[in-house]
């Protein structure tokens, strides 16, 4: 078993010494207006509005969102992986967990979120038809629950709880289509997708986003779950 792996299963507090590790926001430490994440890259974040808790940030679904100005951010990456563990309410419009758009236009986007119909969901457009699907599982209903998206560069795979869900196309195909795949992006955000205009606020908690730069496997994003859900029991 790799080195990484093995400090991922004995020291989930230390999942950060992973090199496929290219993002980590653990937003129940991180006060402020402004803050930098616990990786190697310390990307400097700039907090709108989202209030403090301690176990993570508080969106009000209106007007809070994480964000960085960053551009073509992880343009090279044709997998990889988003965790996040969040919590929100039950509502029929779509809430972004974990974003990277263009601001310009409304046609380069990668959106990682609840559906309005209740089940995560991954979008992706390349200035061309949009791909989506989603899980078959109700995510908000005021419970923790921490969500993967998963992609090899051919295909998506959406876990609930460390739970695999069956996918249903909603757009176009499963491409697995990932950030090097997406162009002209210049930010990645948490609570929000920025557009032209700013859309699909989440309502809710985020506890913290984890972005590997690789597919992880069900078995270590069982590892992640198991080793990360005391905080928000």
């Amino acid at each position: 078993m790799p080195v990484a792996e093995l400090e991922r299963i004995d020291a989930p507090e230390d999942y950060f010494l992973d090199p496929s590790l290219v993002l980590f926001l653990p937003l129940y430490e991180l006060d402020g207006s402004s803050f930098a994440s616990k990786d190697a890259y310390g990307h400097l974040v700039t907090c709108t509005g989202a209030l403090w808790r301690p176990n993570g940030r508080l969106f009000n679904g209106t007007s809070d969102f994480i964000s960085r100005a960053v551009a073509d951010w992880r343009n090279a990456d044709q997998q990889g992986t988003i965790i996040a563990w969040f919590k929100c309410p039950a509502d029929t419009t779509d809430r972004a967990l974990f974003t990277s758009s263009d601001e310009a236009t409304t046609v380069y986007y990668l959106n990682f979120f609840v559906r309005g119909t209740h089940k995560l969901g991954i979008s992706q457009v390349n200035n061309d038809t949009a791909d989506g699907v989603a899980g078959g599982t109700s995510v908000d209903d005021n419970t923790w629950h921490m969500g993967a998206l998963v992609s090899n560069g051919s295909a998506y795979r959406i876990f609930s709880d460390a739970n695999e869900e069956t996918l249903t196309v909603f757009s176009g195909t499963n491409s697995g289509d990932w950030f090097a795949d997406t162009a002209s992006r210049d930010n990645f955000a948490v609570g929000v997708l920025k557009r032209t205009s700013l859309v699909c606020y989440l309502t809710g908690n985020v506890g913290e986003v984890i972005v590997y730069s690789c597919a992880l496997t069900p078995l270590e994003i069982q590892h992640i779950y198991l080793n990360t859900k005391w905080r928000y029991r």
